[in-house]
Order: C-alpha cells, then structure tokens, then sequence
C-alpha cells in the first residue's frame, strides 16, 4: 500500500487533471470523497461556474477559494457524515441542468461497474450521473474485483476515468472494450477517456 504523502500527491495530481475538464460557466456537481475535494482549489482561475454539492464538509473550502453560485443538494446527514444523501438530495440532483459531475469511486469489478461503498451515497451519484451531460470519475487505488460496495455506474457510462496506476492488466484491457481510450499517462495517474470516434 502506498504511504500517506504518495497517495496525497497521486490524489492531489488526479484531482488536478479532472480540474482541466473544467470551463468557465458550466455547472458542475461534486461528490463526496478526497480527490473530490482536492478539485477545488484547481477551479479557483474559473468564471461563472455554478456548483452544486453533496459535502458540506466541502462548503467552506468552496467559498475560500471559488466566487461562484453555491448550491448544496440538501438531503439527510447521517452521524458523523458530511455527505448529504437520500431521496431530498437525489431529487436536488435530478432537478438541476449538471454541465459535469465529479464522483470518487471506491472499487472497480471485473465488468467494470464503479462501486462507492455506502449505499445511499452510490443512489446520489447515480442519479447525478443520469443528470450530467458529462461524468468524470476519479479513483486512487480502487478496491479490484470486489463486489465490495454499491454499483452507481459502469465505466461505459462516464466520459473519463482518471486513477492511478495501480490497475491490474485485466483492468487496463476491459476500458477499450468498454469505449474508453487511455489518453494520457502521466506521474503515475493514467487518464481514460470516451473514444469521440
């Protein structure tokens, strides 16, 4: 397992691709998670972005570093979480035009399902993914071939899959088959993306 500072520069790296997806006056979506999180200060030089988010823990952070409409889902606060989840926040979702949606998975399966280990969680994610145009899904070392955690989407279903380099061959050969091209490899991070062809 990689120590505490490599994984936070993978992550830090990880979440500073994603921010490059980013353009002014789009509305985005953020998970819960800690890349999701690390995305933040990458958006601070962006106009006009509208945000909505799960994480009240991510609030704060937000308004430090980003002038933008901050809306967050609403939605049930379980002890000691900061996510909000449950049928308010996955209508807030639903109900929003989501340009791109951020979300951090935590496994992988053979058939490429993305799992987020708390259920009520995954159901946010899901239905933020059916309502972004675009989903980019980051991950650092995803639990692999365990069915351990909730499906919220496949791989076939986002536009980007940014993790870092960790993943076994299998892993690697089931993205093509599965319409994502890996675009760039770069300090340890490997970025898939949805073949335009």
């Amino acid at each position: 397992m990689a120590d505490g500072a490599t994984r936070k520069a993978s992550e830090t790296t990880i979440a500073r691709f994603a921010a490059e997806a980013v353009d002014d006056h789009e509305s985005l979506m953020l998970g819960t998670g800690e890349i999701v999180h690390k995305i933040l200060p990458f958006l601070s030089d962006r106009s006009n972005l509208a945000l909505l988010m799960q994480d009240i823990g991510m609030a704060q952070p937000a308004q430090r570093f980003l002038h933008c409409e901050l809306v967050l889902t609403g939605g049930q606060l379980e002890q000691g979480a900061t996510a909000m989840t449950g049928p308010d926040a996955e209508a807030s979702v639903t109900r929003r035009s989501v340009d791109l949606c951020f979300l951090e998975a935590s496994g992988l399966d053979r058939d490429g399902n993305l799992l987020c280990t708390d259920p009520a969680v995954a159901r946010v994610f899901e239905a933020a993914r059916r309502a972004a145009t675009r989903t980019i899904v980051v991950a650092y070392q995803p639990q692999l071939n365990e069915r351990d955690g909730e499906v919220f989407a496949n791989v076939a279903e986002i536009d980007a899959l940014l993790i870092d380099d960790g993943i076994d061959p299998p892993t690697m050969e089931l993205m093509p088959r599965k319409g994502l091209q890996l675009y760039r490899r770069e300090s340890g991070i490997l970025e898939f993306r949805k073949s335009t062809n």
